[in-house]
């Protein structure tokens, strides 16, 4: 009776170090599992933000060169009225200089309200806004 109990533990030991094996072995293909399934989700989120990063990114593009584009034409614009102020600038003094009937203080006073000056007036200059479909029709 004896050698039964120690057979009987025996087999006992025998098949629970099978099923302790067994349990072990689905336990790491388990984990094995989950960790590559979340490095798959964390991928694919991954992959998500770089494409909507990519797709701001071409919108801001757009919008910059939409921008620069506008700032080089209020430039020549900007040069454009300075060259005429300067020219009318120049035709005033020579034909109220041969004016005598003005006092030295009434044409200094008249042709201080003619100069323009670029960096007093540029915080007045507004650019334009831009719409949706300004940036839509530069696709």
């Amino acid at each position: 009776m004896k050698q039964n109990f120690l057979k009987l533990l025996a087999n006992i030991k025998l098949y629970s170090s099978y099923w302790f094996a067994i349990l072990s072995v689905l336990g790491v293909v388990w984990g094995a599992y989950a960790m590559y399934y979340n490095w798959k989700d964390n991928n694919k989120v991954l992959q998500s933000n770089v494409n909507k990063i990519i797709q701001v990114q071409t919108v801001q593009n757009r919008t910059d060169s939409l921008l620069l584009r506008q700032q080089a034409d209020m430039k020549v614009q900007l040069d454009a009225i300075q060259g005429t102020t300067e020219s009318l600038e120049s035709s005033y003094v020579k034909r109220l200089s041969k004016d005598k009937s003005l006092t030295t203080e009434q044409f200094l006073e008249y042709m201080d309200g003619l100069s323009f000056d670029v960096k007093k007036n540029s915080s007045n200059v507004n650019p334009p806004l831009l719409y949706q479909k300004e940036l839509t029709a530069t696709k």
